[in-house]
This record gives C-alpha cells, structure tokens and sequence, in this order.
C-alpha cells in the first residue's frame, strides 16, 4: 500500500499552532487527527460557499 509522508521544517511558533489544531480533535494518532482537522475545514468551506 502506498502511504505517501508529509515532512516540512517549520518555526517553533508555526509547529506549536500545529499542535494546537491536531490536538483540538479525537483520534489515536496524528493521522485520525489530521482527517478530523480536514473534514472540519471542509465543512466551514462548504458552508462558506453557501453564504
């Protein structure tokens, strides 16, 4: 199976808001949590479309 990796150097501020947005949602580990963040900025897009 194909499993790309995301891998970016960032600024200690720029990492803790990372933290921060992954932590803020349920799951057992970063990637549960990245799908939860994802889907929250979809809907505020989608809603944002129909505005």
């Amino acid at each position: 199976m194909f499993r790309p990796k995301i891998n970016m150097a960032v600024d200690p501020e720029m990492f803790d808001r990372w933290r921060l947005a992954l932590d803020a949602h349920p799951g057992k580990d970063d990637e549960v949590k990245l799908g939860h963040l994802l889907d929250e900025i979809d809907a505020a897009r989608a809603k944002a479309a129909t505005a």
